[in-house]
């Protein structure tokens, strides 16, 4: 599953609390496209940027 970010500033907690449940049913995996900087850095600090695709 493809998740198009181009349109996110910035993601909280909630918001990577949703990532790990998508993660966790969705078999074929999560990859994020249109990734910014900042969220990329939030993704990298966490961890994030190691589980799912970017």
């Amino acid at each position: 599953m493809q998740i198009d970010c181009h349109a996110l500033d910035y993601i909280s907690s909630a918001g990577l609390r949703v990532l790990v449940i998508m993660k966790k049913g969705c078999k074929e995996g999560v990859s994020l496209i249109g990734v910014n900087d900042l969220v990329s850095d939030i993704l990298g600090q966490t961890g994030f940027s190691e589980i799912l695709g970017i």
